[in-house]
C-alpha cells in the first residue's frame, strides 16, 4: 500500500478501535500498553474458546498502535485473514508515561520478551493456539533478538521481520 493511500485510508476511516487495552507492568516497574483486537481477548466462554491464531505486532521506532501502517496491518490480519492481533507499544508511546529511567533501546529486547511471554502464557498456551509475530524496523530487530534468545523453546510458530 502506498504511503498516500495509507494517509487517505486513515483520514477516511479514522483510528482503529481496539477491543481492549492492557497496561502491562515490566519487571523493572516500567509500563507499556498492549492493544488487543479479536475474540481471544474478550470475556466470556464463547470468546475465550476462540481457536483463532494470534499475531503479535512489534512496531518500528516511534511507531505505535495508532500509526497507519500498524493499523492497516491489524485490519488486514484480523478482518481479512482471521488473526487475533496484539500490538506491543514501546515505553513512552501510545499514551504510556515513562515511569522508570529506562527507555526502550536498541540493545535490550527484554520489554518485548516479557510482553510476548505474557501474551503467550495468558492467551495461547493452555488453548494450544498458534502464535505468529511480525516486526517493523526497530521492532524487527527486537523480534529477531527475542527469537534468538528463545531458541528451540520458542512459542512463535512463524515470524516475519521487515
Amino acid at each position: 500500500m502506498s504511503p498516500l493511500k495509507e494517509i487517505f485510508q486513515h483520514a477516511i476511516f479514522g483510528h482503529l478501535k481496539y477491543d481492549r487495552r492492557e497496561k502491562f507492568t515490566l519487571s523493572d516497574g516500567g509500563k507499556i500498553f498492549l492493544d488487543y483486537m479479536g475474540d481471544s481477548f474478550r470475556e466470556g466462554d464463547y470468546f475465550t474458546n476462540s481457536r483463532r491464531p494470534i499475531l503479535i505486532i512489534v512496531p518500528g521506532i516511534g511507531q505505535s498502535n495508532e500509526d497507519a501502517p500498524v493499523e492497516n496491518l491489524v485490519r488486514a490480519a484480523h478482518y481479512e485473514n482471521g488473526f487475533d492481533c496484539v500490538v506491543i507499544n514501546s515505553r513512552g508511546l501510545a499514551g504510556a508515561k515513562l515511569e522508570t529511567p529506562n527507555v526502550s533501546s536498541f540493545y535490550s529486547c527484554n520489554d518485548y520478551m516479557e510482553a510476548m511471554k505474557h501474551i503467550y502464557n495468558t492467551y495461547a498456551k493452555e488453548k494450544e493456539k498458534q502464535v505468529f509475530a511480525i516486526g517493523f524496523s526497530k521492532g524487527a530487530h527486537h523480534l529477531t533478538n527475542v527469537l534468538g534468545l528463545l531458541g528451540e523453546e520458542s512459542f512463535i510458530t512463524a515470524a516475519c521481520v521487515l
